[in-house]
Formats: C-alpha cells, structure tokens, sequence
C-alpha cells in the first residue's frame, strides 16, 4: 500500500483522476503470486461445479430420506428440516440458472 501511495503522490494533480487506477493496477499486478496458486483450465473448474452441486443434491436426497421418517414419527421439527430442504434446492437451482446463463453446461 506504501508503493501506492508513494507512486500517487507523484502524480500531478491534473492527471491524478485519470492515472490513479492505472498506477493501482501496475502496482497490483508487480504482487508475487501466491505459490500454492495453481491455473485451472475452464474443464476444471466445470468438473469442480458439477461435483459441488453433485454433492449437494446427494445431501438434499439424504435429508429426504430422513425427512420421510420425521413425518411418520410426528415429529414437530420436521417442518424447520422441510424447510432447509426446499431452501438448497431453490439454491442448487438458481447456480445451474446461473451457470447456464454464464455458458457453463453442468451434466
């Protein structure tokens, strides 16, 4: 943040609207790289999605299965699960929603 702030205050005032993103960016850009940091390729972090949301529906599914029990115990706190349910499966939708509109096509 020093470099910054050292690097505006030799900006003219003229040019300091104009110039202080740009001079941002170049610090930010001279930052090392995190070494654990690794590229991934557009397949990657597809297959990364889909395997997340892959996931997420096998935990919904289980839920079910246990929310079918919680109804025929009667028990009283089956709605609140009822309810979680129905709000990831609202989420896991609005992602694929979401991804598809990016270009991202999950299987």
């Amino acid at each position: 943040m020093a470099e910054v702030r050292s690097a505006m205050r030799r900006v003219p005032d003229s040019n300091r609207g104009r110039g202080e993103n740009q001079l941002r960016l170049s610090s930010l850009s001279n930052m090392p790289q995190r070494k654990d940091q690794t590229d991934c390729t557009c397949a990657t972090l597809r297959e990364r999605l889909a395997f997340n949301i892959l996931l997420d529906e096998l935990a919904i599914a289980a839920l079910s299965d246990a929310l079918a029990l919680l109804h025929a115990t009667g028990d009283p706190g089956a709605t609140q699960i009822e309810h979680t349910i129905r709000t990831h499966r609202i989420a896991i939708l609005k992602q694929r929603v979401i991804l598809g509109a990016a270009g991202i096509e999950l299987e």
